[in-house]
């Protein structure tokens, strides 16, 4: 998973993506247009929008509903949806090893908790 996790990284490394699976010319990820309309101004089509979300899936490690692909139409947005997915991820994942992990530290005798 890329190690940025703030918006602006993401929004640069989702740039990045669609630069490379697109094979974009004479735009780099700093000059890409975060705003831009990818299906209107770009006119990339739902194949593209497929390849790009696939991709996205491996890099964050997250799942993309098809249902969800016309509401990724920027940059901006796509970043905000990985955010929001991997924060969400992040959570399940605290919430399901955390009882684990307190349950283990309860049933060690060797520190001075009560046994459950």
């Amino acid at each position: 998973m890329p190690a940025s996790h703030d918006v602006n990284g993401i929004i640069r490394h989702v740039a990045e993506i669609i630069i490379e699976e697109l094979k974009l010319e004479d735009v780099t990820a700093e000059t890409f247009n975060p705003d831009m309309d990818l299906v209107d101004e770009l006119g990339i089509d739902s194949m593209d929008l497929a390849t790009i979300a696939l991709v996205l899936q491996d890099e964050y490690k997250i799942t993309i509903d098809e249902d969800d692909y016309p509401k990724l139409k920027t940059i901006r947005l796509i970043a905000d949806y990985i955010e929001e997915k991997t924060c969400l991820k992040e959570l399940v994942e605290v919430n399901y090893l955390c009882p684990l992990i307190i349950k283990n530290r309860w049933n060690q005798p060797s520190r001075n908790f009560p046994n459950s």
